[in-house]
């Protein structure tokens, strides 16, 4: 447990990388003449400066005999200190612009001196960029990385992520948020900031905004299948030239759109620019000044057709263009125009039906074809009554109709309907407002109670609203009239799943990858993991072996740490340990502190005789990350009754069961401790559960079988 939140964490490589200056300044501090200081990584990705003189090859070659032997050393005018980090990675500092007659002069064991004085001082500093009970970068650290400047053509993504566990201690709450970064560090593979109280920061270089939107609904996918209760995530992207204060806004607007993504549900997002520029979003409101006018012309009417039409494309061609000055040459008498601006305004018809309002729009559009020939013209058409919306509605479900036009080219003429609210509803779920995106998915069921994309897309956002069982409803709806439809089928899995109904889940997994829908989904990938998961946990290796090695086979998820883990738990059961071990081993190798991997890697080494010791520091380490997992016990459970520590099995197998009360092979090993602590009956009992619950095919029901069958000697680590 110290291991966690002890301060001494070692150095790493993405240190050197991100307070490169800090560090720098301390070498040159120790030094005693003025010098230029650079970091050389094993990895080769820095550039060496011009003024060296000196191909990478040369000097990697050089600086690697000397990190090799870890003794500082002279190289080509050069002086190199090498510095040991985490993971047995190597870095050294070179230090340029001696004079080299000084440098001659410099004695191993003076250098010897330097070097432990440099380590002692980085050590140091970067003690002042870390959460002292984490070991996670800190806020300075943060606005140290925001203050570094960014190229003026290039944009920079900051994320502020809010996470919300079920814990109710206050060790488990630390726990969960060192594992959180620890995920995010594998995921993102960038550093992560802590910002204390459950809040993260991340940046990301060369992200637009729309791909900053994808990679935010990915990473909340991602924690939200971590177990989290809550995720919330704000978003500030930077474009185009560098501001005074850019660090300070940055951070402030990513404020901003945290405090609005926790407002929007359990699980939201908010892009800053989305609040920035509320009044040019295009689902927004007209101003109120627009809004008065429109309420004065269609008071006491019983029916009115509303026209929005906006001017589309470059418009600076020509110049003095109005739209209004275009318009009014097409209005008969009785009809009412309201300008909104120099390019959009709309147009009021008394007592028009919808018919009448859409032909009027086509008129029109034709008229002004003429009128202004070189600009697109679209036309947003909408009818009162619609629903039982109000008449103010109307003004903004024009512009859904406007929105909605966009797929059908510059210029259209748009009738609002059904489908403009599932397009509008898609909007406003791509910017994480899923509160809204199902106000807008269940106006246009209203509409239209048979369109079975509404009723999908208003289940997937209520299953983002954490309303899993109404998102089944809808997803059931779907099914009854297209029983091989299969996002619904995807989408109705993945809602099962959170519910805890992990066999309807299976199945509904199992008839969406075998559906004539599956033609190579991008959602594929992530139904085989989802698929194999389950597999896992109902016991039936094979079957997640086939669907798992399938996956790797395609090449899809092998960044997934948790394909690796699958995979190594799948081969670990059905008796295939060196392959279990690569597998873990690589699962681990893209997220070190993965605690399953850790603890099924320990009794692999256990079994192989890697080491006792190996196996127990492994499984104690799995409990110390994540003390919530019963399997994770249950592990330990078999190395301790190895190594003839029976008590602490037992109290292990306890905690595993309390976990997860249906836990076979816990039940198993306390049969097993029992024996050894010369309690037949006690043990017979553990057996007879096992026997009864445990899946007639699995090793556990045939171990179980064996030793109520006769006297048990073993103790039996080949069944963790």
């Amino acid at each position: 447990m110290a291991t966690l939140f002890s301060p001494e964490t070692p150095l790493r490589c993405r240190d050197f990388a991100l307070l490169h200056d800090f560090f720098s300044q301390v070498v040159e501090e120790q030094l005693p003449v003025a010098a230029s200081v650079f970091f050389w990584p094993r990895n080769g990705t820095q550039s060496l400066p011009q003024s060296l003189k000196i191909s990478p090859e040369n000097l990697t070659v050089q600086v690697q005999a000397l990190c090799a032997a870890s003794e500082p050393g002279r190289c080509r005018g050069l002086l190199i200190l090498p510095v040991k980090v985490e993971g047995g990675e190597d870095v050294a500092a070179v230090v340029a612009d001696i004079d080299p007659g000084l440098l001659d002069k410099m004695a191993p064991e003076w250098l010897r001196e330097l070097q432990g004085r440099v380590r002692q001082r980085l050590d140091l500093t970067r003690l002042a960029f870390v959460d002292p009970e984490t070991g996670l970068y800190n806020s300075r650290a943060l606005m140290h990385r925001l203050e570094r400047p960014c190229p003026e053509e290039s944009s920079r993504a900051f994320f502020l992520i809010g996470v919300v566990a079920r814990v109710r201690k206050a060790s488990g709450h630390l726990l969960t948020m060192v594992r959180v970064a620890r995920f995010l560090e594998a995921m993102t593979g960038g550093p992560v900031f802590h910002l204390g109280a459950g809040f993260f920061g991340l940046v990301r270089e060369d992200m637009s905004r729309p791909e900053a939107r994808d990679f935010a609904h990915r990473l909340q996918g991602r924690l939200r299948r971590e177990g989290l209760c809550k995720v919330h995530i704000g978003v500030a992207v930077r474009q185009g030239e560098q501001q005074k204060d850019e660090a300070s806004l940055l951070v402030d607007e990513c404020l901003q759109a945290l405090e609005a993504a926790e407002r929007r549900g359990p699980f939201s997002l908010c892009e800053a620019s989305s609040l920035r520029d509320r009044e040019n979003h295009p689902l927004a409101p007209p101003p109120r000044a627009v809004l008065a006018r429109l309420r004065r012309a269609w008071l006491g009417l019983a029916q009115f057709g509303l026209v929005l039409i906006r001017l589309e494309g470059d418009t600076g061609t020509m110049p003095g263009l109005h739209l209004h000055k275009a318009v009014a040459g097409l209005l008969p008498a009785g009809l009412v125009y309201i300008p909104v601006a120099d390019t959009e305004g709309y147009v009021l018809l008394p007592d028009a039906s919808g018919d009448a309002a859409l032909n009027w729009a086509r008129q029109a559009q034709a008229g002004l074809k003429q009128a202004v020939p070189s600009v697109p013209v679209a036309f947003g058409v909408c009818h009162w009554p619609c629903l039982e919306q109000t008449k103010t509605a109307m003004a903004v479900n024009c512009r859904k109709a406007l929105l909605h036009g966009r797929f059908f080219g510059p210029g259209s003429v748009t009738v609002f309907d059904h489908v403009s609210l599932n397009v509008s509803g898609d909007a406003y779920f791509d910017e994480g407002d899923y509160r809204q995106a199902v106000r807008e998915y269940q106006a246009g069921v209203r509409m239209n109670p048979g369109d079975i994309n509404l009723i999908n897309s208003l289940g997937v956002a209520l299953a983002e609203l954490n309303r899993h069982r109404q998102a089944v409803a809808c997803f059931k709806q779907v099914l009854k009239k297209e029983p091989d439809n299969f996002m619904a089928l995807a989408n109705q899995g993945f809602a099962l799943r959170m519910l805890g109904r992990d066999e309807d889940a299976l199945g509904s997994f199992q008839q969406a990858l075998q559906s004539q829908g599956d033609t190579g989904s991008s959602a594929s990938p992530e139904l085989s993991l989802q698929l194999g998961r389950l597999y896992c946990n109902a016991g039936r290796f094979a079957e997640a072996l086939h669907v798992l090695e399938t996956l790797e086979a395609r090449g899809a998820g092998r960044q997934e740490f948790s394909l690796y883990r699958l995979l190594g738990e799948a081969y670990m059961e059905t008796g295939r340990e060196k392959k279990a071990m690569r597998s873990l081993q690589r699962a681990l190798h893209l997220f070190p502190q993965d605690a399953a991997s850790l603890s099924m890697l320990g009794i692999l080494y256990l079994q192989a005789g890697e080491g006792d010791d190996i196996a127990l520091g492994f499984c104690r380490r799995a409990v110390a990350l994540d003390g919530r997992g019963s399997e994770h016990w249950q592990r330990l459970g078999w190395v301790l009754l190895h190594l003839q520590r029976p008590e602490e099995a037992l109290d292990a197998a306890r905690k595993s069961l309390r976990l997860r009360r249906n836990n076979i092979p816990a039940t198993l090993l306390m049969g097993k401790v029992y024996t050894m602590m010369n309690k037949p009956y006690t043990a017979r009992k553990r057996y007879e559960r096992v026997v009864r619950t445990a899946n007639p095919a699995s090793r556990y029901f045939a171990e179980a079988r064996r030793c109520l069958a006769g006297p048990d000697t073993d103790g039996g680590t080949k069944n963790g």
